[in-house]
């Protein structure tokens, strides 16, 4: 049970509602059973996984050793106004990322250790949601 409850809340932050407004909304998304509603009305996760929307991975220009930034706003806007024009509604993405023992401090990383975390990071994330 507590793993389900933990899967489920993980899912909650990981998921991006891209048509909603800064903060204006009716309902809390709750959970019944095995549903999830907002309000009365069944919430239904069909659309895209953007797994590097607040990290990205896949940054390695000729002249750098680090494959790690952070995504810049135009970035957000643009994978979520895709999502959006083909009629998706929630994007997915992963848990803020952690640093290992021994790797290099150039990379990016959410969390940098145990109550240390990299606040420009946590800002991007904050821009995503």
């Amino acid at each position: 049970m507590r793993k389900t409850y933990f899967s489920i809340v993980l899912l909650f932050v990981s998921l991006i509602l891209v048509n909603c407004t800064s903060s204006n909304f009716d309902n809390f998304v709750t959970r019944k059973a095995d549903k999830v509603y907002d309000g009365e009305m069944e919430v239904r996760f069909l659309s895209f996984n953007i797994p590097n929307l607040h990290y990205n991975e896949d940054y390695l220009p000729f002249e750098s050793v680090n494959p790690w930034r952070l995504p810049d706003e135009f970035e957000i806007r643009d994978a979520l106004k895709a999502i959006k024009q083909i009629g998706g509604k929630v994007a997915r993405i992963y848990v803020p990322s952690l640093r290992k023992n021994g790797e290099p401090k150039e990379f990016v990383r959410h969390i940098e250790a145990p109550g240390k975390f990299n606040e420009d990071a946590f800002r991007v994330l904050d821009k995503v949601m």
